[in-house]
């Protein structure tokens, strides 16, 4: 295979996998966004006050609090996050 060759089969082997990278963060992303966006203490937790200016979350509120303490955890808000992408 001549070197030139070996590059272009390099080269878009990199962007093919950089286009994965970003196409998999892409979603976590933008609930990140929305997560910061939502927490307007900066305390790194929804609390249902801060939640009810995002109608789909303040109505499952309770759902999403897994451990029942009164706030979401990142980790909580990023299942509620999945589940709307996954339902529309």
């Amino acid at each position: 295979m001549k070197p030139a060759s070996i590059s272009l089969v390099l080269g878009l082997a990199l962007i093919s996998g950089g286009l994965l990278a970003a196409t998999t963060q892409g979603p976590n992303q933008r609930a990140r966004h929305e997560f910061q966006g939502l927490d307007a203490n900066g305390d790194a937790q929804i609390s249902a006050s801060e939640a009810k200016s995002f109608a789909g979350l303040a109505r499952n509120f309770s759902e999403f609090d897994r451990n029942h303490d009164g706030e979401l955890s990142w980790k909580e808000f990023l299942q509620h996050a999945r589940m709307t992408e996954v339902n529309g």
